[in-house]
C-alpha cells in the first residue's frame, strides 16, 4: 500500500469518524441522518476498496463509488445547512480519492506499479 493509500484510507476514517459522531446528534433532522447513513455506507466502501482491491479494481471502484459520493455530498448540501461542515470534509476526501485514482492510473499505464 502506498503512502497516498494510506493517507486516504487514514482521511476516510477519520470522515466517518464525524458521520458517527453527527448521526448521534439527536436534533439532526430525520433526511440528514438519511443522507448521512449513505454517506457512511459509501465511506465503508470506499475504506474496503482502499484495502481489499488489486490496483486497477481499486481504480475503477474508487472512481465509481467516488461519483457517489459527491452526488451524496450535493444532496447534503442542498438537505440542511446543519451538514455543510461536514459536506465539505467529505468534498476533500472526494478530491483526495480522485487524485489517488488519477495517480494510480497513471503509474498502471506508464507501467511502473502491478
Amino acid at each position: 500500500m502506498t503512502n497516498t493509500t494510506l493517507g486516504a484510507l487514514k482521511q476516510v476514517r477519520e470522515a466517518k469518524t464525524i458521520v458517527l459522531s453527527k448521526l448521534s446528534d439527536t436534533t439532526l433532522p430525520r433526511d440528514a441522518k438519511h443522507i448521512l447513513g449513505e454517506v457512511l455506507i459509501n465511506l465503508q466502501e470506499q475504506e474496503n476498496t482502499l484495502i481489499n482491491f488489486t490496483l486497477q479494481e481499486m481504480v475503477d471502484k474508487v472512481n465509481a463509488t467516488n461519483d457517489e459520493l459527491k452526488d451524496l455530498i450535493g444532496q447534503m448540501n442542498d438537505t440542511s445547512l446543519h451538514l455543510s461542515a461536514i459536506a465539505n470534509t467529505i468534498k476533500k476526501i472526494s478530491g483526495v480519492l480522485g487524485t489517488l485514482t488519477e495517480i494510480t492510473t497513471k503509474a498502471l499505464d506508464a507501467g511502473l506499479l502491478g
